[in-house]
């Protein structure tokens, strides 16, 4: 196993709010998003090859990969990833080194 999961349940989410383009009042789509934090173990063979366990996106996205803190910010300011991502990483972060996302 290449990823170890929290599995209590998600430790935050967000909402994503988008408004009519025209009038910015009337809402044309909302939605969640749950964030969940996993922990990416290096197998012997991984090690090796000096790569990161393979992602696959499921049905809700188009790809899934691997970003690092400099990829983000890097895609903040080229508004390629949504404002606020720094600071769920960041909450992660603290969450988990302050022994409350134990992973299985």
């Amino acid at each position: 196993q290449q990823l170890k999961w929290y599995e209590d349940a998600p430790f935050s989410t967000t909402d994503s709010i988008h408004y009519n383009e025209e009038s910015k009042k009337e809402v044309t789509f909302h939605y969640m998003i749950a964030h969940v934090f996993a922990e990416a173990y290096m197998t012997d063979s991984l090690q090796q090859q000096q790569t990161l366990p393979k992602l696959v996106a499921d049905d809700d996205a188009l790809d899934a990969t691997w970003w690092s803190v400099q990829d983000i910010q890097k895609g903040i300011e080229e508004k390629k990833v949504t404002r606020g991502v720094e600071r769920v990483i960041a909450r992660a972060e603290l969450l988990y080194k302050a022994g409350f996302l134990k992973t299985t």
